[in-house]
């Protein structure tokens, strides 16, 4: 079962990244985030990619082992 939380074109930007960042990271349910379209830069980025490194969660819609990728 994927817990999908869709985020996507919400103008979270860099300043958004780190309370999403926090919040992923002590999330337990979780599993796809979708934050495409929001202005993120690299480092924002990272801060998510960090926060979700040691889970079993997908960002950007992008499922794992999946083949495709939803970004409607």
């Amino acid at each position: 079962m994927c817990l999908q939380l869709d985020l996507s074109s919400n103008k979270i930007g860099a300043e958004g990244a780190k309370p999403l960042a926090d919040a992923l990271r002590v999330n337990g349910s979780i599993t796809c985030c979708n934050v495409l379209n929001n202005d993120m830069d690299v480092a924002a980025a990272q801060l998510l990619v960090e926060a979700v490194k040691d889970k079993d969660v997908s960002l950007a819609g992008i499922v794992r082992d999946d083949t495709g990728a939803d970004t409607s």
